[in-house]
């Protein structure tokens, strides 16, 4: 699978978001450790997705990674 790059531009404008902490990555941990051991307990869909083009935050009913995947697995 071809890996695409950010452009110069992009990075910049991510660069400037984490930095500005307009997109505060350790509030968001935070938040997420206080509630995510009671999600799992209670099977809750809780998760944070980082990628090149897009972060997630968030619980149901999107993202839902695992979705389909006993269907794949056979179970």
């Amino acid at each position: 699978m071809e890996k695409s790059a950010r452009t110069p531009l992009q990075q910049e404008i991510v660069s400037a978001l984490v930095e500005s902490q307009a997109i505060d990555l350790v509030k968001i941990s935070e938040i997420f450790g206080r509630f995510g051991g009671k999600a799992a307990l209670e099977g809750e869909t809780f998760a944070t997705v980082i990628t090149k083009h897009v972060m997630w935050n968030c619980g149901w009913p999107v993202p839902e990674v695992f979705h389909g995947l006993q269907d794949v697995a056979g179970q």
